[in-house]
């Protein structure tokens, strides 16, 4: 029997964007509903097996710790670490680690949780801010009434369902499912150059260049000697030959040596850093470009019936390549044989018979046509002269990450280009079609190019928490999205988020600056732009009077400058507030 409710929040996914953005929206004191497909929360982070996650570095070092991510996002990672160092008994090593990094991967600079921690901390900061999700849990509808969603069904695993009407609602899916189900125009795959005028895009678009999902799989490294060979799919020789099995990977030459080894790229249990019985063994996750499926594409919008065939296929590929791990690879550890059989499925890791995730990694998600679209020339090193990429002064967030198009089926070129750190404009979340409707994952406003940058995990759960924030900000002052992108409004939703720690422009030095604020309006909004090549503000440095006209000129206000010396910090104070850019 279905029942009625009304929400202020409906977010429809469960992954690191949808409970990011069910944090944020239910800390402005607005109510939530968050509805999730499956039985897990953390998305890529745990079910898609991801728990070693690509995180932002900059010139060899990871800055995420620093200055690259959000407050929550680093309150996410801090919890992590402590429950580790709460629950489990850590060996001296492990204890003198700062930054705790319970694999010692070397991915991205390094770090990793076991998904069921992961999904467990998750669920407790949900809990904290009074969101109960709703597991196993599909949505239908929709009710649309001109540019707004009225209304959508949320049907339990029990069956019963719930006509939910929301004031705003909020796409965190994997794939952007609600934009096909709302009629919301949405793109996939490859643009077209004459659109996006994207030096790496093809002439015409390929809806068909969608990137591929991988299935990781999680294995526990045993003694040399135990054999724990699984039996291979059917079809076993199709699919090495298809997937070209190996172990070579961009740096990775080998298992255990080089300086950049399979084994520990992305381990997420390294047995030296505990004692305890529970870790005696190292686990690592696997997902390289040998187990990303090349068979067929995921979402298939035109044949949506290959849709359940593709995933079957791909979870198949992570089996077989287990198998070839087991009994083919080269062995480096002077054994004179092939193959690791002391390779022992993880069944434990995901709760999954097999060791294989539960979910694939999705890459590559629908994307809405936004207000504002990010394309690779905003981003690109080559076309981004400074230390920074296209400055957006609507920005929400920042990033940083190479833009990394893995090849797909259907003839999907790989494309890999560095950027500069870049921002995430609020028109990127926000459809050109519909005014309660807000991008909060991977389906924002980018393309199939700029999309390999934005994908991460940082990323994402920025988007989200932007889009919470957004959400709730809307609803409090009665505005749309597209309303709050001008003028005085756009100042004071900045202003949110930089009140939960959202950075919106790249300075390396000001995060504990009692100035922060002030300071990374300046730099939104183009008064201070980083005047040499660093991403540094150095706030302490003097703030000479022959940089007064300079600033006015860029704001292109007079500015009324207190008299004395004044710190670069201290004049940006000057500058934000005269601006009224902080209030």
């Amino acid at each position: 029997m279905a029942s009625d409710v009304s929400v202020d929040v409906l977010v429809v996914g469960g992954g690191l964007g949808g409970v990011s953005a069910a944090l944020a929206a239910a800390s402005l004191g607005v109510s939530v509903m968050l509805v999730e497909s499956s039985n897990w929360l953390g998305g890529q982070l745990t079910a898609q097996g991801v728990c070693t996650p690509d995180e932002d570095a900059l010139n060899g070092q990871a800055v995420v710790e620093s200055y690259g991510a959000t407050a929550s996002y680093l309150d996410l990672k801090h919890r992590i670490r402590e429950w580790y160092r709460t629950n489990t008994t850590l060996s001296s090593i492990g204890q003198a680690m700062p930054l705790l990094n319970i694999g010692r991967c070397w991915v991205n600079m390094g770090f990793a949780v076991e998904p069921a921690v992961a999904m467990q901390i998750l669920t407790q900061m949900l809990s904290e801010m009074g969101v109960t999700p709703i597991f196993n849990a599909t949505v239908s509808g929709p009710g649309v009434a001109g540019r707004l969603v009225t209304s959508l069904t949320v049907v339990e695993s029990d069956g019963s369902s719930t006509v939910v009407t929301p004031k705003f609602v909020l796409d965190a899916t994997e794939t952007g499912d609600l934009l096909p189900l709302l009629q919301v125009p949405y793109v996939i795959g490859a643009e077209a150059a004459n659109d996006t005028s994207e030096a790496g895009a093809p002439p015409v678009a390929h809806p068909e260049w969608v990137q591929p999902v991988t299935y990781p799989f999680a294995v526990i490294h045993r003694p040399a000697g135990e054999n724990y060979t699984i039996d291979p799919p059917a079809n076993y020789d199709q699919i090495k030959a298809d997937q070209n099995f190996t172990l070579v990977d961009g740096a990775i030459k080998g298992m255990f040596t080089g300086g950049a080894p399979f084994w520990t790229y992305r381990r997420v249990i390294d047995r030296t850093l505990f004692n305890d019985a529970r870790y005696g063994y190292d686990v690592a996750t696997i997902n390289v470009g040998a187990n990303d499926y090349r068979g067929g594409i995921f979402p298939d919008d035109q044949n949506p019936g290959n849709n359940t065939a593709v995933l079957h296929s791909a979870r198949q590929v992570s089996l077989a390549y287990l198998y070839w791990l087991q009994t083919e690879a080269p062995r480096d550890d002077g054994v004179n044989a092939s193959g690791w059989p002391e390779l022992m499925p993880a069944p434990h890791f995901f709760n999954t018979a097999d060791g294989v995730s539960p979910a694939p990694y999705i890459r590559e998600s629908r994307r809405i046509l936004p207000i504002t679209r990010v394309v690779q020339q905003n981003i690109d090193a080559q076309t981004n002269p400074g230390p920074r990429a296209t400055l957006f002064a609507d920005s929400c967030g920042i990033g940083n990450y190479v833009m990394d198009v893995h090849a797909g089926a259907n003839g999907g070129p790989e494309l890999q280009a560095s950027t500069k750190p870049y921002q995430i404009p609020t028109g990127a979340l926000i459809p050109q079609v519909c005014d309660n409707l807000l991008a909060a994952g991977k389906c924002l406003g980018v393309t199939h190019i700029t999309n390999g940058a934005y994908r991460l995990h940082p990323q994402e759960w920025n988007v989200g928490e932007s889009a919470g924030i957004l959400a709730a900000f809307c609803i409090h002052n009665n505005n749309t999205p597209a309303q709050i992108l001008a003028g005085p409004m756009l100042y004071q939703y900045q202003n949110q988020l930089l009140n939960r720690g959202i950075p919106l422009f790249w300075w390396s030095d000001v995060m504990t600056n009692p100035n922060w604020r002030h300071i990374q309006m300046v730099g939104v909004h183009g008064a201070f732009g980083g005047e040499d090549a660093s991403l540094a503000f150095r706030p302490n440095d003097p703030f000479p009077d022959a940089d007064k006209p300079i600033i006015e000129q860029r704001i292109g206000k007079a500015i009324q400058w207190p008299a004395g010396a004044l710190t670069r910090s201290q004049a940006a104070q000057v500058v934000a507030s005269q601006m009224q850019w902080v209030q």
